[in-house]
């Protein structure tokens, strides 16, 4: 038993709530823990997530060499999906490269404050979705003649651009020669305003908490 597991499994230990007249939990004779007595979040915690990176890169970086190899060489040029999968499983081997640098205290930051902001930005992000959604559709129903918003792929597309203070100037442009110029306007500025303003200063803040707090911990245990 490795040492990551006795560490998991003793936390899983200390949170999981025991019922003193059943002997059958613990094992009270044994001081064991049953496996199926565990919640599907304790067992998960038991198993190194690094590892589970590395077998399904290592799985799909396999099946797609596989899919090459007994390819028609007539029709080598439309692997289309030989390549999705060898892709997947490179990134996926790169990725699980963070994991040596876990034993650094300086370049394990970037880990630990994905880990500990990837929650509230999840959050952040359903919240923001049906209001993001909303704008989409409008778009779309008032400036189908720019090219910008001639269809819902393009309209998100020209969104995410604008989120992040992309084709500002020349999506203000396209729009001031369609019918609806007030409307227009009024549309540009107030998704502006809500994405960068809101959304993405949320965003910082949130990961900079995390920055902080993961800091914190390191400069804590480094004394």
């Amino acid at each position: 038993m490795n040492k990551q597991y006795r560490h998991e499994l003793s936390s899983v230990r200390g949170h999981t709530s025991v019922d003193d007249k059943s002997d059958s939990f613990f094992g009270l004779k044994q001081g064991v823990i049953m496996w199926e007595d565990l919640t599907l979040r304790d067992k998960v915690r038991l198993f190194n997530q690094w590892s589970l990176v590395s077998i399904v890169g290592s799985i799909l970086q396999l099946f797609g060499s596989l899919n090459n190899l007994t390819a028609n060489s007539q029709v080598l040029n439309r692997q289309d999906g030989s390549n999705l999968l060898i892709g997947l499983g490179c990134m996926f081997a790169w990725v699980g490269l963070v994991r040596y640098m876990e034993t650094s205290k300086e370049y394990s930051r970037l880990a630990n404050s994905l880990a500990r902001s990837m929650p509230a930005l999840g959050r952040i992000l359903l919240s923001a979705l049906p209001i993001f959604m909303g704008y989409a559709c409008l778009g779309t129903a008032l400036f189908w003649q720019s090219n910008r918003f001639s269809s819902a792929t393009e309209c998100l597309t020209t969104l995410y651009s604008l989120m992040f203070g992309d084709m500002v100037y020349d999506t203000f442009h396209d729009l001031g020669q369609t019918p609806n110029f007030f409307a227009s306007q009024l549309y540009l500025y107030s998704f502006i305003f809500f994405s960068v303003c809101v959304i993405n200063s949320l965003f910082i803040s949130v990961i900079v908490d995390a920055f902080n707090s993961a800091k914190g911990n390191n400069n804590s245990g480094a004394d």
